[in-house]
């Protein structure tokens, strides 16, 4: 019943609506590229499997974070905690309630921490103007003690910066290290074909996109032969784009390891091999019967620190201080006094 009812604060619908519908996009945008992982190559494709798996992840966070949007239901004996379902999912009662305490951050927004004998529990004013009609309705008569940050969410976002900086370093401790390596000729297979692809350049898109240069031959429909990075730099771009036509014959180099793995199968194909980019094949030289495009001598004198190379040599310091700022604000919050 009803009779009783103090304080009813308001549901957060547009909330629940919100992220529902990013959790329902995600969740779809994570089955797409699961899919198009399965389906793109002869074997299963682990970065598209990785990356729909994190869509999902992500999707499963936002549909868990419906489970704190909640909304309040104030008797003159309990506090009911109601879910987003309409659910009670918590009921505190003012007799267990030993003591309580708010924390106030620099924003103005407030944190009021209920303690029980063995629990607590926090109410955020974020979205809730019934506040502290709230706070001083459940509060009255307890003691108040000091409030003690909750630095949970501060710690998680070092790590994420902390190691976000590391990773970027390592790229470009490793991209520094390689950036002088020569591929021989004895490494190198030729492969001749008749294009079926647009002879055009194709940009990936999104941020940190690129140029590149994708070919595709009748005598290997599975594959798709891409000059990208260093190869593109050292590319006669223009003249093949002028003098390359469809259903022109090519001649492609490509690595001897790749011709013998996925051309002419002489080799097995590892785990990495099958499972990453299997579809893909580098390519190091190209020419036609009157014009070469690409040389391995033009490779080899290209510059191979990508723009990956530059972004992260400017982000991994940026994320690394950042991860220093926030230990620091993490270890000069103190409780507050009452």
């Amino acid at each position: 019943m009803d009779e009783d009812l103090i304080l009813e604060t308001k549901k957060p619908t547009g909330q629940v609506i919100l992220y529902g519908c990013i959790g329902a996009a995600l969740v779809c945008a994570g089955c797409a590229v699961i899919y198009r992982g399965c389906t793109m190559a002869e074997y299963v494709q682990l970065p598209q499997i990785l990356g729909g798996s994190f869509f999902l992840l992500m999707a499963v966070v936002f549909f868990y974070s419906l489970r704190s949007m909640v909304s309040y239901r104030l008797y003159e004996d309990r506090l009911e905690v109601v879910s987003v379902t309409g659910i009670v999912g918590k009921t505190i009662w003012p007799i267990s309630i030993t003591s309580w305490s708010e924390y106030k951050f620099k924003n103005g927004r407030k944190c009021l921490t209920i303690f029980t004998d063995n629990d607590k529990y926090r109410i955020l004013d974020i979205d809730l103007k019934e506040y502290d009609a709230l706070r001083d309705c459940v509060t009255q008569g307890k003691t108040q003690v000091a409030a003690t940050p909750n630095r949970k969410p501060l710690i998680m976002l070092f790590l994420f910066f902390f190691v976000g900086g590391l990773g970027m370093w390592g790229n470009v401790f490793y991209s520094y290290s390689i950036k002088d390596r020569k591929v021989a000729a004895s490494d190198i297979a030729g492969v001749g074909g008749i294009v079926i692809s647009p002879v055009k350049i194709t940009n990936t898109g999104g941020r940190g996109a690129r140029n590149l240069i994708e070919i595709k031959l009748v005598q290997y429909p599975q594959f798709t032969f891409r000059i990208d990075y260093a190869a593109y730099a050292a590319t006669k771009r223009r003249d093949y784009l002028n003098y390359a036509r469809p259903m022109d014959s090519v001649f492609i180099d490509i690595l001897a390891s790749d011709y013998q793995k996925k051309i002419s199968k002489e080799k097995p194909l590892g785990f990495f091999d099958k499972s990453v980019n299997y579809g893909t094949i580098d390519v190091y030289g190209l020419r036609d019967k009157h014009n070469s495009y690409l040389t391995l001598q033009d490779y080899n004198n290209a510059d191979k620190l990508t723009s990956d190379f530059y972004l992260c040599r400017f982000m991994g310091p940026v994320f690394l201080l950042l991860s220093v700022i926030i230990i620091v604000v993490v270890y000069k919050q103190k409780p507050q006094d009452v």
